[in-house]
């Protein structure tokens, strides 16, 4: 899963679900996203949050 992320030229936001705090460590710390969430549906900013995108996901 992390190399099919990796190959993607967005990366507002990512999710693990896991109970290994191993490969949380890894994907938090490898995983290049704006927004990384760990055993969380979807990470999203609250509104007065400046966000202006990540890579190739400007707004």
């Amino acid at each position: 899963a992390m190399a099919l992320g990796e190959r993607c030229q967005y990366g507002n936001g990512a999710a693990i679900f896991t109970n290994s705090g191993r490969e949380s460590h890894r994907f938090k710390h490898h995983f290049k996203a704006g927004m990384i969430g760990v055993n969380i549906g979807v990470p999203a900013p609250l509104a007065w949050f400046p966000f202006t995108g990540w890579a190739n996901s400007f707004f």
